[in-house]
């Protein structure tokens, strides 16, 4: 479900980057538009970034009681959870 959203928010901020740089290529039109499609990228990487760190699972190690086939303990042992 992340993946998916991610996509389509690096989707919609391509096609806005790409709308909004588009600019004729006569003398007087040479640079309008290259800062809004700078910012749309700067946007579009920070969403990204953003997307992909709340992603990542966080794991730690914690200690759980062992018992035999008795049910008696026995000891502990450290297991990875995430």
């Amino acid at each position: 479900m992340l993946k998916s959203i991610a996509l389509a928010t690096v989707l919609a901020v391509s096609a806005v980057a790409v709308n909004t740089s588009a600019a004729d290529a006569g003398p007087r039109f040479r640079h309008r538009g290259v800062g809004v499609g700078i910012a749309a990228g700067l946007v579009g990487a920070a969403v990204i970034g953003t997307a992909i760190a709340a992603s990542a699972r966080t794991c730690h190690v914690e200690r759980r009681a062992v018992y035999n086939s008795y049910g008696e303990f026995v000891g502990t042992r450290r297991v990875r959870v995430c």
